[in-house]
């Protein structure tokens, strides 16, 4: 790549040093493919910066965009290149016409031309320097307004690609934010239904462990069984080996017996040997089986002691919990008593007034009574001049009470002043408060007009900035100041930006502090709306209490007046009275005797039957303690069964709620993305009528240039002369213009060529460290299998070894007596039945850990191929992606030399037909023998390349682009 560049650079420098007269060597040259770099000019370097900008921008935006969206924008993109691409070819093709036209225009040998002196030539000057003039003047004022509609344009075309690409960005985000949701719920789902597996596997667990607690109780309880019979069976034996051993003294004593008796006696002997032998072999197999029985249930009985303690736990848990419903239901019952204590003394205070409102009917009843029977009226005489004195107590303690209310009527009338002038004051306060919000309303006002004034500054400074970056094309020498000024005025911008964020957050602040005073005002509002509905009720109370005053007052003297009657009436009746007391009383005594016998009988049954009573409702109400004891017990459950039904429905409730908000989040997301939709259609479409419009007003103006461009054909000689001039200025300017974008081109490239090496490495690097943690893993997998073996051959050996010191022990110390034989064997016996259980069980564990360890090491390996799967789908997507650029930079370095190369030939002929160089090859026919001669070299050239390719691979991109300019030098 390097050398490529250096021969470009090359070739440059040469072409800016060789004279004239190498003119057509340079064309040649430029036909065979030497001249690699071309000469831009400034439109198609900005067009190329374009070009730039509108890929980078693609790119971002395939990668915020959906498939369906960037096949949209292409299509539109590709549209508007058509587009351009044909009024390119239609200004070209003008171009061409109107140098045509010029150059029928130019004056011929054959024409007369006028002296210098004539007048007529003054004259013709005149008029045509006035018409061109006024031409050049509209002109310029054309331009003027196109440039000013055209920035327009641009700067809505940018604003409406800012809002598209922001609308585009937030659709990404809220998609995004969508899948996450239901990533996240996905998971939560996935972990509920694997803790709802996980109880009920616990759940099976537990079955299966019941069951087999019961399984082994049953087992246990057979054992004890045989260990019964076992023990009355080993009874028997010893009976019988007493009894042979009784009878064998018997055969010693007895001689008489044949050697066949005694022989026979012994094989019998031995045969009941045999059998012990195999009794006994039994009994310890059963012993043993019992043993391991045991410790079987040792374990289950401490799974059950783990079990219980969890129940117990439990328990301890609902305990505490009915503990404090307890608590709780002791505190609702003495609010409940103390409730109903109030209530009974409302009852009673109430019975008091209504046993005074009788007593009080009972009076005029009395005075009733009195007329008729004067016997009575004596003795309640006295009773009536206390109850009079009461009433007259009362009717103190009445006026005391209007007293006390007059006092409370006038204390009422000072709190309704009280009340009226704090009305004032908050109707002032309030004046004071919309007077401020006033003011605060001008300072808003004033805010709102700084802002819009820094709006038209940021204006302003943008306008600069655009004028500011067209001047860069032409003057390359300012650009190091452009920058600083374009910085400066970035700070700026920032500057006021963050002022204006201050002036916005102090408007959030007064609207908030205007928020909240209308929501004091409100609150002073309600509380006197409040305050004059009490004073109303307290006024109609007032009134209530003066009415009831006069009615007491009215009665208090009704009731005076009945009193002075009847003590008159008394006073007549005792003097009757006086006359018939004696026999009168008389017959009450003997009355009042009888009546009290009769009254102590009927209270002795009365007595009895209460006696009888009570035991019954101390029975009744033992019987009712009980019954409410067994309630409150139900109750207590019932109330903790609702409670965890009560749970259960509110969790249910909450994850309904849940996820009917996620439902509804969803809908109003996905409303919301269709809104987004339409809106950009409706852009797309605004975009497609402003293009349309644009080039229909292309159109227009190209026309009007074409006819001016007729008009100015007419020019004098010295017209041409200040073009030639400045043809030579501008060559001057396009060589260093050249130099400056071979420049960038080579900055470009090595940018390109950092970023590819740097990809590359980090690519690699990754890879790498992948395949180095994987050898790291299963180095460290190897390294503890050997240490697993190791450990599990060492093992071995300390048994074996431990097994034979004990051999050898017991054997040294039992080598003697052959009834330790029996037992060491016995005991060894039994020692390798445990070994072999031991040694199944550990067989069995090992051979579940091992199937652990392969089904994680299967894991690993799906894990792997997955891992390794997209490694193969990235790689596959890179080496596609690096392809394509590929294809797109080669496809781009045609059109760039093509471009260049036109341009070049084009400024050739141009400089040719302006006279100013000559041919070296003046015939066809030397021509086309030349241009043949430099085909052949060029093809001959292109099949070394292609050799050059099949030999070396790895260099496929520099000899591919090597190959597209050989190719585009044949066409």
């Amino acid at each position: 790549m390097s050398s490529d560049h250096k021969e470009s650079s090359h070739s440059l420098d040469e072409m800016t040093d060789e004279p004239q007269t190498q003119i057509a060597q340079e064309t040649l040259d430029s036909d065979s493919g030497s001249i690699l770099d071309g000469v831009f000019s400034k439109d198609l370097s900005m067009d190329m910066s374009e070009r730039l900008m509108t890929e980078s921008e693609q790119l971002r935006l395939e990668l915020l965009l959906q498939p369906e969206e960037l096949d949209q924008l292409s299509k539109a993109h590709n549209h508007r290149r058509r587009q351009a691409g044909r009024l390119n070819s239609s200004l070209e093709n003008e171009q061409n016409a109107a140098m045509d036209y010029s150059e029928q225009l130019r004056p011929s040998q054959d024409f007369l031309t006028l002296a210098p002196d004539n007048p007529l030539l003054a004259r013709f000057q005149a008029t045509l320097s006035q018409h061109l003039l006024r031409h050049n003047d509209k002109l310029k004022l054309e331009i003027s307004e196109l440039e000013g509609e055209s920035k327009l344009r641009g700067k809505e075309a940018e604003e409406w690609g800012v809002k598209i690409v922001q609308k585009l960005h937030k659709k990404r985000q809220r998609f995004e934010t969508t899948e996450d949701y239901r990533q996240f719920l996905g998971e939560k789902i996935k972990k509920r239904s694997r803790i709802e597996e996980s109880v009920q596997a616990e759940k099976i667990k537990l079955k299966m462990l019941s069951e087999v607690l019961d399984q082994n109780v049953a087992e246990e309880s057979s054992l004890k069984i045989d260990t019964v019979a076992l023990k009355n069976f080993a009874q028997q034996l010893s009976d019988y080996e007493a009894q042979q051993t009784s009878e064998l003294g018997v055969v010693q004593r007895v001689r008489q017996k044949t050697t066949k008796d005694i022989n026979m006696f012994l094989h019998q002997k031995q045969k009941q040997d045999i059998i012990m032998f195999k009794i006994m072999e039994e009994i310890l197999r059963l012993e043993s089986a019992h043993k391991e029985m045991y410790q079987k249930a040792e374990i289950k009985k401490s799974e059950l002691h783990e079990i219980r303690l969890e129940i117990a736990e439990g328990v301890a848990d609902t305990e505490v919990v009915q503990t404090q419903n307890k608590r709780m239901l002791q505190f609702w019952n003495r609010m409940l008593i103390e409730i109903q204590l109030k209530n009974k003394t409302v009852a009673q205070v109430q019975a008091a007034l209504r046993a005074a409102e009788g007593q009080f009917s009972g009076l005029h009843a009395q005075i009733d009574s009195y007329a008729k029977d004067s016997i009575k009226e004596l003795k309640l005489s006295q009773e009536l001049t206390q109850k009079h004195n009461k009433i007259s107590e009362v009717f103190s303690k009445l006026q005391r009470e209007t007293i006390e209310l007059m006092e409370s009527c006038q204390k009422r009338d000072s709190e309704f002043k009280n009340i009226s002038g704090r009305n004032q004051a908050v109707r002032r306060n309030l004046e004071q408060v919309f007077s401020g919000k006033k003011s605060k309303k001008g300072l808003l006002l004033t805010c709102h007009q700084k802002i819009q004034r820094l709006k038209d500054v940021k204006f302003q400074l943008e306008e600069e900035i655009l004028r500011l970056l067209q001047n860069k094309a032409v003057r390359n020498t300012s650009i190091v100041n452009l920058q600083k000024e374009i910085l400066g005025i970035s700070q700026k911008i920032r500057k006021q930006e963050s002022y204006s964020a201050k002036l916005e957050n102090d408007l959030r602040k007064i609207t908030l502090e205007m928020e909240i005073e209308k929501g004091s005002l409100t609150l002073t509002r309600k509380a006197l709306e409040e305050m004059r509905k009490d004073c109303e009720s307290k006024e109609s109370e007032f009134h209530q209490l003066e009415t009831k005053l006069k009615k007491t007052k009215d009665g208090i003297k009704i009731s005076s007046l009945r009193c002075e009657e009847q003590s008159k009436t008394l006073e007549i009746l005792r003097e009757y009275n006086k006359k018939t007391s004696g026999c009168l009383e008389e017959e009450k005594l003997k009355c009042l005797k009888s009546a009290i016998t009769e009254m102590q009988k009927k209270t002795d049954c009365l007595k009895q039957s209460w006696l009888r009573k009570q035991n019954e409702i101390v029975h009744f109400a033992q019987e009712r303690t009980r019954q409410v004891h067994q309630y409150n017990m139900l109750k207590k459950q019932v109330l903790i069964l609702e409670q965890k039904n009560w749970k259960l429905n509110y969790h249910l409730e909450m994850n309904q709620n849940h996820k009917r908000k996620i439902e509804r989040t969803i809908k109003r997301l996905l409303l919301r993305i269709e809104n987004l939709n339409a809106e950009s259609h409706k852009y797309n479409t605004q975009i497609q009528t402003f293009d349309a419009a644009n080039h229909i007003t292309h159109k227009e103006y190209s026309g009007e240039l074409k006819d001016a461009e007729e008009e100015m054909l007419g020019l004098t000689k010295d017209i041409d002369d200040l073009e030639t001039k400045k043809e030579e200025m501008s060559e001057d300017v396009l060589i260093l213009e050249q130099e400056f974008l071979t420049w960038e081109k080579k900055c470009k490239m090595m940018t390109e060529a950092r970023q590819k090496i740097l990809e590359e490495q980090a690519a690699e690097g990754e890879i790498g460290t992948m395949k180095a943690e994987i050898h790291r893993m299963k180095v460290r997998y190897g390294q503890l299998l050997k240490a697993q073996e190791k450990l599990s051959q060492d093992m071995e050996m300390c048994i074996t070894r431990r097994d034979g010191i004990i051999d050898n022990s017991i054997g040294r110390e039992l080598r003697d007596t052959r009834t330790y034989l029996r037992h060491q064997l016995q005991r060894k016996v039994d020692d390798l039945r445990c070994r072999m259980k031991h040694l199944l069980m550990e067989t069995k564990n090992l051979e579940k850990d091992c199937l652990a360890t392969e089904t994680k090491r299967e894991e690993l390996q799906k894990e792997w191929k997955a891992k390794q799967d997209q490694l193969t789908a990235l790689k596959l997507t890179t080496s596609q992606m690096e392809d394509q650029l590929q294809e797109g930079q080669f496809h781009k370095q045609k059109n760039l030399e093509l471009l260049v190369r036109k341009q070049y030939k084009g400024r050739l002929y141009a400089a040719i037909k302006a006279n100013k160089y000559q041919l070296l090859f003046a015939h066809e026919a030397s021509l086309q023998i030349e241009l043949q001669r430099q085909i052949t070299m060029n093809l001959d050239l292109v099949s070394v390349v292609e050799c050059l390719l099949v030999d070396f691979p790895p260099l496929t991109n520099p000899i591919n682009r090597i190959l597209n300019v050989l190719r585009m030098t044949c066409l």
